[in-house]
Order: C-alpha cells, then sequence, then structure tokens
C-alpha cells in the first residue's frame, strides 16, 4: 500500500524541490487513492451545485441547448457535451426537458461526459440511466481532446474554477516572483515560498502593468486552452458553448484561491485530498483565448440574470418549487450574482445573440 498522498506529496517536495501550485491541485483534487473528487463523492456532501439545488436550473439549460440546436439548423446527430458533469443531475434534468420540448433533439443527441474520475463515471451511469438515449450514444472521456468531431453544443457548470492555477506574488524589490509549496523548517507541514520566474515577466506585465506591492496574480493556461479549443470546434463544425461558474467579469485582483471541507473554509494546504480547492474564474481570459479560437463570446452575466431571462420565474411557478429554491439561484446575495454565465458561439456572417443573451452583451 502506497503512503498517504500528505506523505507522498512531501516526499515528492524533498526529492524535486518547492511544488507548483497547479502540481499541488492536480495532486489534491485527481489522486486516485485520495483525491477530492477522483476518490470521493463531494456534491451535496461537502457543497451544492446548481443542478442540486433544484431540477430548474438543468431543465432551463436544456430548453437552451434545444433551441440553440434549432438555431443550428437541427443537424442529426450532434454532440452534447457536458465538462465535468458532478453527479449526471444536470444532464438528467436537461435531457428530459429537451425530450419534452423537443423531442426530435433528443433523438438526435449523442451524449459525451469528459469525467477523469472512474468513481464519478459510476455515479453518473446510475443518475442517467433509463433516459431515452439509444445504448451506442453514452460516452464518456478524460477529456475534451478525445471527444470526436461535429456539430456540438457544449455546457460547463463549475468546471473551470476547479482546474489547477499558478499563483505569482510581486515586490518592489524582487519583481514578480511565482507562490510555491514546500516543507515548514520541521518538515511538518506545507507552507508557500516565493522563486523567481523570470519566464514569466512579459506575461504578467500584460496582465498587471503597474503592479502594486504583495499584488497576486493567477494564472489558468489549462482554463485558457481548453476556452480556445472549444471556440475551435465550433467554429470547425458550428455550435455552443454555456459555461457557468463563480468569477469576475474582469481579471480577479488577489488570491482567489479557496479550500471547502465539510461545509466550511479550510486552509488549502492542510489535509491534501480532503478539501475542494479552487479559485475563481477569471472570465476574461477565458473570454480573449475563445476570440483567439475563433468564437463569438456573449457576456458574462449574472447567474440570476440569465436563469430569469430563460424563464425561471414561470417555472418555479409550474413547478410550485420552493421560494428558497428559486432564491438561492437567482437572488444577488446567493448564486445569482457571484455566479457568471458566457456563451461561445460559432462566427456566422450574421451571428445573432445566443438565448438568454442581448446583442450589447457581446464581449469585445
Amino acid at each position: 500500500m502506497s503512503p498517504p498522498l500528505s506523505e507522498r506529496i512531501a516526499s515528492n517536495i524533498r526529492a524535486e524541490g518547492d511544488m507548483r501550485l497547479d502540481a499541488y491541485m492536480r495532486a489534491v483534487l485527481l489522486d486516485e487513492r485520495e483525491g477530492f473528487y477522483a476518490a470521493g463523492n463531494p456534491i451535496g456532501r461537502d457543497f451544492t451545485t446548481a443542478p442540486e439545488t433544484s431540477q430548474m436550473f438543468g431543465e432551463l439549460l436544456g430548453l437552451w441547448c434545444a433551441e440553440s440546436w434549432r438555431r443550428m439548423g437541427c443537424p442529426a446527430p450532434f454532440l452534447l457535451v457536458e465538462l465535468g458533469p458532478g453527479r449526471g443531475t444536470l444532464l438528467r434534468d436537461a435531457l428530459r426537458a429537451i425530450g419534452q420540448a423537443m423531442p426530435e433533439c433528443a433523438a438526435a443527441v449523442t451524449l459525451h461526459l469528459v469525467e477523469a474520475s472512474a468513481l464519478m463515471r459510476r455515479i453518473q451511469e446510475e443518475t442517467l440511466h433509463g433516459i431515452a438515449l439509444s445504448p451506442h450514444s453514452l460516452h464518456w472521456h478524460d477529456a475534451l481532446g478525445s471527444v470526436p468531431s461535429g456539430a456540438m453544443l457544449l455546457l460547463a457548470n463549475e468546471f473551470f474554477d476547479a482546474l489547477p492555477s499558478r499563483q505569482f506574488c510581486y515586490g518592489r524589490d524582487a519583481g514578480w516572483q511565482e507562490r510555491r509549496i514546500g516543507l515548514d523548517a520541521e518538515e511538518s507541514g506545507l507552507v508557500f515560498r516565493l522563486a523567481p520566474c523570470p519566464e514569466m515577466a512579459a506575461r504578467l506585465e500584460a496582465v498587471s502593468p503597474q503592479p502594486e506591492e504583495g499584488e497576486i496574480v493567477e494564472l489558468c493556461a489549462e482554463a485558457e486552452g481548453i476556452a480556445e479549443e472549444i471556440a475551435a470546434r465550433l467554429q470547425a463544425h458550428s455550435g455552443a458553448a454555456l459555461l457557468v461558474d463563480y468569477g469576475a467579469s474582469q481579471a480577479p485582483r488577489g488570491e482567489t484561491l479557496s479550500a471547502l471541507r465539510n461545509g466550511a473554509f479550510a486552509h488549502p494546504l492542510q489535509a491534501p485530498g480532503a478539501a475542494d480547492v479552487s479559485h475563481w474564474v477569471d472570465f476574461r481570459a477565458l473570454a480573449q483565448a475563445a476570440q483567439g479560437g475563433g468564437a463569438e463570446v456573449f457576456g458574462p452575466i449574472p447567474q440570476g440574470r440569465f436563469l430569469r431571462r430563460l424563464g425561471i420565474a414561470e417555472r418555479a411557478a409550474a413547478l410550485k418549487a420552493p421560494a428558497a429554491d428559486l432564491l438561492r439561484l437567482v437572488d444577488p446575495q446567493a448564486m445569482g450574482a457571484v455566479f457568471k454565465v458566457m456563451a461561445l458561439c460559432s462566427r456566422r456572417p450574421e451571428t445573432s445573440p445566443p438565448p438568454g443573451f442581448l446583442e450589447k452583451e457581446k464581449w469585445r
């Protein structure tokens, strides 16, 4: 039996030197034995996502997909892709809504789930059992790169916030340095350290041309790469993508890295693998990457505004849904403001705003 994750991380640091934050995040979230996502079922236990709050969230995103499919010219078949599908709740509710509102759209779906955790794949299969899809239309992938090409609608809810990021800190004397993870004096705990990073100087100066003493910048190259890849696929084959996550419309200033354990905030370096380590999403960086990949970008706009435009109030009334569920999804004091929604669309001669967005909300 291999040593505990904390000991393996410490051993790696002793052998190879201080660890980058993105390598640490990848280990604590995806380690096969102790990773927070790979080895456990945290949704509903450690935190609650919008799809788990109410069926209305997944239903409305399903209707968004159905209308977007119609605007694409009703390609059959087409790919319905979700990045990080959680327990499969969003897709279950979305597919039910699509089947009721536009059966011909549901019949054209081939479902592709991008999920690295074997445990979560089993849970998703159980959740989606009985959905009216042919046996050959449900597929899992470790990464977006193995999803086949073709007309595509893509959903990503609380996916980008967990992608491994790096942190950099500015000092007037030392300039930009990278925050890395090392061992304390007793070699019994993990601590942040600073290390030179001359190879990142040009990128950091572009992000923050006039940094202040102690300023922290977070960069997530993986998120930008995925946004660009999505955009390139949409431009090549037509389609749209909907990205929902918590973050800032502009580049976040300062540290946003956080850890959540049993519903309470924890230190991100304590008990590796026992807490959800995440960061705010930099929607500005995603938008720029997606534009570079050839997509039109709309938003980000607050989740509450987006859901209200799709008719969540009317759906709540029809379902006689608890008022608390509606408020949690749309109220600015809950998920309604801190969560943002961005749409990526294939660029056509006349690209109209996707459902839930206005022309003035196109990213420029």
